[in-house]
């Protein structure tokens, strides 16, 4: 998965990421956030806005709808994605209930 990233060639990420990691991190001491804030200084960290929250409330409903919410922090990662035309790399498979958005596992 490293190699991936560090070949890729425009590496983004949500702000919910990013404060996924360090929630991930505090717990670990300051070297560990000091680590996920030099990996997002050369990331970047992409931020909603109205046409963020438009995409939300689709996804919303549509999920809703068809009774497939996921997570909202995975929600809000994914109307960003389809907004700003990224992929999300993940291990969870519910991002596979959303049309239209690539969801590529480094993993296997």
């Amino acid at each position: 998965m490293v190699d991936r990233a560090a070949s890729a060639s425009d590496l983004r990420t949500s702000w919910i990421t990013y404060g996924e990691l360090l929630a991930g991190a505090v717990g670990q001491g300051q070297n560990a956030v000091n680590s996920v804030n030099d990996l997002m200084s050369a990331v970047q960290v992409v931020y909603p806005d109205a046409a963020t929250c438009e995409q939300y409330g689709r996804l919303h409903a549509d999920l809703s709808a068809r009774g497939k919410l996921i997570p909202v922090n995975d929600l809000w990662i994914a109307a960003l994605a389809l907004q700003h035309g990224m992929s999300v790399v993940t291990c969870d498979e519910h991002f596979l209930r959303i049309p239209d958005l690539v969801a590529e596992n480094w993993l296997q």
